[in-house]
């Protein structure tokens, strides 16, 4: 019905070929983002995607297949993906806290697309010198499972949105060329809040880089606070 619809059903496609799955309780969950840079207060702080309902009211973590997220902008903070997870139960013995041993750092490029399992905890690395404009659109890729408060945009919203028919194209997935071994150029340390806990992650980070897989042997950790 409009142009972020065709978008995020593409994604969709491209990211279940030759998967099965029931359609009617399968979709892509989008939304847009616009961020100032410039300011930690004003980044994307660190979290697990989640049907949020499901945890607020029945203490279930239940987290999309996959998380996309597709770069409108060159500049902004640039995304860190890790590998920790949440336990299914809020109250379940097994805890997210932990080494840390793998991970990817992607900085902005308009049109670049990620794309990463759905489970992992992620967020932004603030940039304080630098004042621009971030925008992403973000599809989360659930199987057999709808989140409770998601609805379909209404009509009246998508006629603005944009044609449907507008040219847009998906490349084919590439892994990350760049490959980082305990790098050593920076520590980056964040305190964030989830569900009632305090967590502290600790990483050193390479200065710059475009897409990286990092690897740490040591000293890249969750915590609690």
């Amino acid at each position: 019905r409009c142009l972020p619809e065709s978008i995020a059903a593409a994604i969709f496609e491209l990211h279940t070929k030759g998967a099965s799955y029931d359609p009617s309780r399968s979709g892509a969950e989008w939304w847009a983002q616009v961020r100032q840079t410039g300011s930690a207060k004003k980044t994307i702080k660190f979290h697990w995607d989640a049907d949020e309902f499901a945890v607020e009211q029945h203490g279930v973590n239940i987290h999309p297949h996959f998380s996309t997220i597709t770069y409108l902008s060159d500049h902004g903070a640039p995304t860190l993906i890790i590998d920790r997870r949440n336990p299914i139960r809020t109250d379940a013995a097994a805890d997210p806290c932990g080494p840390i041993r793998s991970g990817m750092l992607s900085y902005p490029r308009k049109g670049k697309h990620i794309v990463f399992d759905g489970q992992f905890l992620h967020g932004n690395i603030p940039k304080p010198d630098e004042q621009s404009e971030r925008v992403t659109f973000l599809v989360n890729i659930w199987l057999n499972h709808r989140p409770s408060n998601c609805h379909r945009l209404s009509e009246a919203t998508a006629q603005y949105l944009g044609k449907p028919e507008t040219p847009s194209s998906l490349s084919p997935l590439l892994s990350p060329q760049e490959k980082i071994t305990d790098p050593s150029d920076r520590v980056f340390e964040s305190r964030f809040a989830w569900r009632a806990q305090a967590y502290t992650l600790k990483v050193p980070l390479p200065f710059a880089c475009s897409t990286a897989v990092i690897d740490w042997t040591n000293d890249a950790a969750l915590r609690h606070s």
